[in-house]
Order: structure tokens, then C-alpha cells, then sequence
């Protein structure tokens, strides 16, 4: 019978969450924060943009940046002409497929 560290020996490593950086702060202290994540503190949001920046699937479309994070479910859409640097949103993945498409 195993026990319950040997369980955790088995178990994949974790994913190092790095601390949120300038752009990730910014876009969390933002509209994504009034509009789409309310119930969020902004610092929380912030290590979930980050998060999406370090490990989400991404593309460019028009000087802009779309990152999807499957795990959290959520868009970052970088926009270094937009004041607060993006946006953010929880969304399912059809909305990250069809970007640039909608916009050619």
C-alpha cells in the first residue's frame, strides 16, 4: 500500500509563477480590472496576466499581441498604443481562434 508521499513523489513538478512584471501590473490596474475582473484584487489579476504572458500560447495581429491561457481560461491582449498597455478577459478559446480573423 503507498503511502501518501509516495503519491507526491509522483506528481508532475509545478509551474514557477514569476512575479508580475511592469506590463502585467499596468494592464491589471486597468480596464480589465473595472470592466472584466471586479471581483478580483488587481494584484491577483496582475500574477494571472503574467501567468498568460509566461506561458500562453500567443500570435500578433496589427502591432497588437494576443496571449490564451488554457488553465485560467483567459485572453491578454497587449496594446502598447492603449494607456493601460491591454487588456484582459476570461473567454473560451473560440474568441482567441477567431482574432485577426474578424479584423482583416
Amino acid at each position: 500500500m503507498a503511502n501518501e508521499d509516495d503519491e507526491r513523489d509522483d506528481a508532475p513538478p509545478a509551474i514557477p509563477h514569476r512575479e508580475p512584471g511592469d506590463l502585467a501590473r499596468r494592464i491589471a490596474h486597468g480596464h480589465a480590472h473595472l470592466e472584466h475582473f471586479p471581483d478580483l484584487d488587481a494584484a491577483d489579476l496582475a500574477r494571472l496576466i503574467q501567468d498568460a504572458l509566461d506561458r500562453g500560447e500567443s500570435k500578433a495581429f496589427g502591432g497588437r499581441a494576443m496571449y490564451w491561457d488554457e488553465e485560467e481560461r483567459i485572453v491578454v491582449i497587449v496594446n502598447a498604443a492603449d494607456p493601460d498597455g491591454g487588456t484582459a478577459v476570461r473567454t473560451d478559446r473560440r474568441y482567441f481562434d477567431a482574432w485577426g480573423e474578424q479584423q482583416r
